[in-house]
C-alpha cells in the first residue's frame, strides 16, 4: 500500500526556492498595496467611461491575485509543516514531503508571479495614459 508521504533526499535548492517564494510574495503584497493606493489617488482618477472600466478591471484583478497569494501562503505553510526537514549535511537533507506537492506549489507560484507582473505592466501603461490625457502640456 502506497502512502501519500515518502522520504526524499533533496538538494538545499528546493527549500531555498520556498524561502525565495516567500520573499517574492511579500514583495508582491507590498507592490499590490502601492498599486491600489495609486489607483485610488486623485492623480489617476479615470475621467472617461473606458478608463473607469479599466480601473475597475484592474482593481478586480488585484483582488483576485491577493486572494491567490493568501491561498499559496497557506499552502506553503502546510508544505513546510508537512515536510519537517532535517539536515544530513550542508548541501543535502531528508524531509518527509507530500509526493508531488513541490512541483504543484512551484507551478502555482509561477502562474501567480507572471500574472501579477503582467497586470502591473498593464496598470502602469494605464496610469501613463491617464496622466497623458488628464495633464497634457501645452
Amino acid at each position: 500500500m502506497k502512502t501519500a508521504y515518502t522520504n526524499h533526499l533533496h538538494n538545499k535548492a528546493e527549500f531555498e526556492n520556498v524561502i525565495k517564494w516567500k520573499a517574492d510574495i511579500a514583495q508582491i503584497d507590498a507592490e499590490i498595496r502601492f498599486t491600489k493606493q495609486l489607483l485610488s489617488s486623485y492623480m489617476f482618477e479615470p475621467r472617461t467611461e473606458i478608463l473607469f472600466k479599466k480601473s475597475l478591471k484592474f482593481q478586480r484583478k488585484l483582488r483576485e491575485i491577493t486572494t491567490d497569494l493568501e491561498e499559496i501562503k497557506g499552502n506553503i505553510k502546510k508544505y513546510e509543516q508537512a515536510s519537517n526537514p532535517f539536515f544530513l549535511s550542508e548541501k543535502t537533507y531528508v524531509y518527509n514531503a507530500p509526493t508531488g506537492q513541490f512541483s504543484t506549489l512551484k507551478s502555482r507560484f509561477l502562474n501567480i508571479y507572471s500574472a501579477f507582473y503582467k497586470l502591473k505592466e498593464e496598470v502602469l501603461t494605464y496610469m501613463r495614459g491617464v496622466l497623458n490625457q488628464n495633464y497634457k502640456t501645452v
